[in-house]
């Protein structure tokens, strides 16, 4: 199964899958461009993915 729900969702744009050669895609997330809305983990039907305070 493939789900990029959290992609669909982001409007900063500050999600997206990098492609692989025979694998999977590699989630990468802009923290620059990232607003911190949390409308990703709010899509996310699995709970994969959480807001974390940076240090």
């Amino acid at each position: 199964m493939v789900c990029r729900a959290c992609e669909d969702v982001c409007e900063a744009a500050a999600i997206r899958f990098q492609p692989q050669l025979g694998g999977r895609a590699i989630l990468r997330i802009d923290i620059d461009a990232c607003t911190g809305c949390g409308a990703c983990v709010a899509a996310c039907p699995v709970d994969v993915l959480m807001m974390e305070e940076a240090a």
